[in-house]
């Protein structure tokens, strides 16, 4: 969003569902969604993702509209997992 650049076709979708190459739909409300790749397989990894990075962070995986305070703020929790393979 910040460097002006659409992206690819099929990743974004605006709030009313329609496809977009805007990015500025995830910045600006009404908020748009990323939409998942690798089609079965990418919608069971991005929902176990939603679910695991809200339950082990212990914060949420939704939100009401109203309790988003800030376009720049991506309201979600998030769990990352670093391993290293030589260890």
């Amino acid at each position: 969003w910040h460097k002006g650049e659409a992206v690819a076709p099929g990743c974004l979708i605006d709030a009313e569902g329609r496809p977009t190459t805007d990015p500025a739909v995830m910045q600006t409300s009404p908020l748009g969604a990323l939409l998942t790749f690798a089609q079965h397989k990418g919608y069971a990894l991005t929902t176990l993702c939603e679910v695991l990075g809200g339950a082990l962070s212990g914060g949420q995986t939704t939100h009401q509209e109203s309790l988003q305070t800030s376009v720049d703020a991506i309201f979600n929790c998030m769990t990352t997992v670093i391993l290293r393979p030589d260890a």
